[in-house]
């Protein structure tokens, strides 16, 4: 079969058998990128037809390549080279039901696996003293069954490495900065790797030490593309939790409005039922009167700390405990917040309880259902902190504890919120589980001005 092949393809055969690898491994590498990215119907057959379309398609391109032999026709190699890149991420707009973007990210992901990948294995086989261009094997002089067999292992190999180690387990957050980054990093690869290579392809034979040079600067160029996509997915990843964290703000703000005038309606209800219970004492027994006293009780649990808004979410959330047989104790000192904005306040003491209550409701020893808040002055700076039972001692992973449920990207926005306002302030958060006791400990300077307005939610 190879020697038909050759025979057919004549002084074209070394072209299209490098134009059709480098196609297969790039094709290769981009689709284990992709790997867990959503798939469109038929994606065993698309791929296969692709592929083999992508293959045929080498042989035009490798003669193409083949007569533009000279520096002076260096453009037209380049057009070759990028050719063969972009069926590859054609591949990938076929087989998988993605945004282009998205798919843009995998495809440099794997242009960088194969670039890191060939360029080694081809520097290692200079530095053994193989010329690259003409053997495929490690060893000079022979070429055996068994270097085909060290080929294949060490490919791989190289692209399983490569794929553990910098895998992307998160997606982008498609916005219009993250499209604009992507498509710039895109640009930049597919242009600088295919020049490098076609540049290396016309000067590589002058000179060994400016061959091993282009080698290693193409390794380097792969490992900088990776970390450039980890630096994308990392900024996708922060830019995503801000716009969660201010839609958070914005509901809370509407939240913190209608607890703030639900309060105000229900105080002034219970002003006027104890004003009723004086004229009624009289014509009721005992049992009705403490039966009316515990009811009026529930609701009015005014907590004054010197701060309206602390007050209103005490009031709110000790409701919501008096329901659940939890008790909630507070020794707050309000006006040590006064720097921290309406909604910040809310957020921050809103997620904080809201957490607690959550953790005790779990605990069936009802006696173990406490939570306990502070807020108090410690000198130069104002702590917070919010302690209670818990059923289990959870994992803590960057301050924040893990959850055991199953939807897990939706979990810890409420401890990130808090800390984002901390940090804000120059303040630092942190979390402990330990003996079967939770405890949340915030820190900030004391500020005698409040901070920009933008950044007060």
């Amino acid at each position: 079969m190879v020697e038909l092949i050759s025979v057919l393809l004549g002084k074209y055969t070394y072209n299209a058998y490098l134009f059709a690898s480098n196609f297969l491994q790039t094709e290769l590498c981009a689709v284990l990128c992709s790997w867990s990215r959503k798939r469109r119907k038929g994606f065993a057959l698309r791929l296969t037809v692709c592929t083999a379309a992508g293959l045929l398609l080498c042989v035009p391109v490798a003669m193409l390549n083949t007569e533009a032999a000279t520096a002076a026709e260096l453009p037209i190699r380049v057009f070759c080279y990028l050719l063969v890149s972009g069926m590859a991420f054609a591949i990938l707009a076929i087989c998988y039901d993605e945004k282009p973007t998205e798919l843009l990210f995998c495809w440099c992901s794997g242009v960088a696996y194969q670039q890191i990948s060939t360029r080694l294995y081809q520097l290692i086989q200079n530095i053994c003293g193989v010329n690259d261009k003409a053997s495929l094997s490690f060893f000079p002089g022979s070429f055996a069954w068994f270097d085909w067999l060290i080929y294949f292992a060490y490919y791989i190999l190289a692209y399983f490495l490569c794929w553990l180690i910098f895998r992307k387990r998160d997606r982008l957050e498609l916005d219009k900065k993250t499209a604009i980054n992507v498509a710039t990093m895109s640009a930049i690869t597919v242009l600088l790797v295919n020049g490098l290579v076609c540049v290396a392809r016309v000067y590589e034979g002058e000179s060994l030490a400016l061959n091993i040079i282009l080698k290693i600067f193409c390794i380097l160029f792969g490992f900088i593309i990776l970390f450039i996509c980890a630096g994308l997915l990392s900024q996708s990843k922060t830019r995503r939790d801000m716009n969660v964290i201010k839609h958070m703000w914005r509901q809370e703000q509407l939240q913190f409005e209608h607890a703030k005038a639900s309060i105000d309606v229900i105080n002034a209800k219970c002003h006027d039922l104890k004003h009723m219970f004086a004229r009624l004492e009289n014509k009721l027994n005992r049992a009705e009167i403490d039966e009316l006293k515990e009811a009026v009780e529930f609701y009015d649990r005014n907590i004054k700390t010197g701060n309206e808004i602390l007050d209103v979410i005490l009031c709110e959330k000790s409701m919501i405990c008096a329901r659940d047989n939890i008790r909630l104790t507070c020794l707050a000192d309000g006006k040590l917040l006064s720097f921290l904005s309406p909604a910040q306040t809310y957020s921050l003491f809103g997620n904080m309880l809201d957490n607690a209550i959550e953790a005790v409701r779990l605990l069936t020893d009802e006696s173990k259902r406490i939570i306990s808040l502070t807020v108090r002055d410690a000198g130069d700076a104002v702590e917070i902190e919010s302690v209670n039972y818990c059923a289990d001692e959870r994992d803590i992973t960057e301050n924040i504890p893990q959850t055991s449920k199953t939807d897990r990207n939706k979990h810890g926005y409420g401890i990130k919120n808090m800390k984002y306002i901390t940090e804000q302030y120059g303040g630092t958060l942190y979390v402990k589980a330990s003996a079967g006791t939770f405890t949340l400990h915030i820190r900030m300077p004391k500020r005698a001005t409040p901070p920009p307005a933008d950044k007060r939610a």
